[in-house]
């Protein structure tokens, strides 16, 4: 029975290891999660300048984009940046929405 069990436990860590996984989401109480939540607009706008900013940003660094601005190269791990231009970046569908949400955000809070 042991060997069973291994025999399960090792098709599982293998099948872990070999299937590509997505970067770890960060959720925020108020909107979600960044990658498999829409972030509703009138929540949005609760946020100040600079919350929107790093909710935008988050997404962008949870996908890999290498920050060039001191104030957010120290904030996200430059060990995992691979994309210098951000719209090299590739954002999932909820990802994509909720940028687009929070710049309409910032700019009806007016903040850009």
């Amino acid at each position: 029975m042991p060997s069973r069990v291994f025999a399960a436990c090792f098709l599982f860590v293998c099948a872990m290891i070999q299937t590509p996984r997505p970067a770890l989401a960060a959720c925020f109480e108020i909107v979600g999660c960044t990658s498999d939540e829409r972030f509703s607009g009138d929540a949005l706008r609760r946020f100040s300048c600079q919350n929107l900013a790093f909710l935008r940003n988050t997404i962008y660094a949870e996908n890999g984009y290498c920050f060039k601005s001191p104030e957010y190269s120290t904030v996200f791990l430059k060990e995992t940046c691979r994309y210098s231009n951000a719209s090299d970046v590739p954002l999932n569908e909820y990802e994509s929405a909720n940028v687009t949400a929070i710049l309409k955000a910032e700019k009806g809070n007016g903040c850009r």
